[in-house]
């Protein structure tokens, strides 16, 4: 978790999109490939200090509390690929969208990595901002808050790893239908009891495929207190 403290910044907006994933199968994947894997990591800098301090201004409207969930991948060079806001609990203009997700190119991570070599991920991402006295606070949390109840907020949550033959897009999908999958994964990467959670209606059809498709990948595991813990994995999906 990092937390910065700052008085006055620019906005992060609010869009509807959306991650698709198409895979050739949804055999369930041998992902004992990938044990001992390590996640995908914020990068503790001023550079990180300055992009998260302008995603998020003061405001003066009456709530104390705004949470704003996003979504991307961490390549291998440990830089964010197609950011977007997948939800925020204040209206966003289209303007503020476009500038969140430019913004975010400027993160710097560790990325993920197996035995030495590093490995591109899907991250969510949550910061939840609080009015103080002196501004806003603002915590950048690499989770989507699933498990906060179990683990509190400074946990990392698993990470999608992107293989040869899945094909990962971050889409702006406006009014198009959508689905939410929650899958558990356990310590060793392994995803299980993969179900939807949220659906448009006309995205029924596709549903099982998805929640089929989310059991074939391998993960990074969550962590929790530097070990890999069994924890929650929830991503959204374009149904395409």
């Amino acid at each position: 978790m990092m937390t910065f403290t700052f008085g006055r910044s620019k906005i992060c907006g609010l869009t509807a999109a959306l991650l698709c994933m198409t895979a050739t199968t949804s055999v369930a994947a041998d992902c004992s490939r990938f044990s001992g894997a390590r996640p995908a990591q914020l990068v503790n800098s001023e550079q990180n200090l300055e992009v998260i301090s302008e995603l998020v201004p003061s405001w003066k409207t009456d709530e104390s509390v705004r949470l704003i969930k996003l979504a991307g991948f961490i390549n291998r060079a440990g830089r964010i690929e197609t950011p977007c806001c997948t939800s925020s609990t204040h209206k966003m203009s289209a303007g503020a969208i476009r500038l969140v997700t430019k913004r975010m190119d400027r993160l710097i991570f560790k990325p993920a990595s197996h035995n030495g070599e590093a490995l591109r991920v899907s991250v969510g991402f949550s910061i939840i901002a609080k009015k103080s006295p002196d501004g806003v606070v603002i915590d950048l949390l690499m989770n989507r808050l699933n498990s906060m109840d179990k683990f509190g907020t400074n946990y990392l949550a698993p990470q999608r790893i992107w293989t040869q033959g899945m094909r990962s897009e971050g889409r702006r999908a406006g009014g198009r239908v959508f689905l939410e999958v929650q899958a558990t994964v356990n310590s060793s990467g392994q995803a299980a009891d993969a179900k939807v959670i949220t659906q448009t209606q006309n995205a029924a059809a596709s549903s099982g495929i998805t929640a089929a498709r989310v059991e074939s990948a391998c993960y990074v595991p969550g962590y929790y207190d530097g070990k890999p813990v069994e924890m929650v994995y929830s991503e959204l999906f374009e149904n395409l």
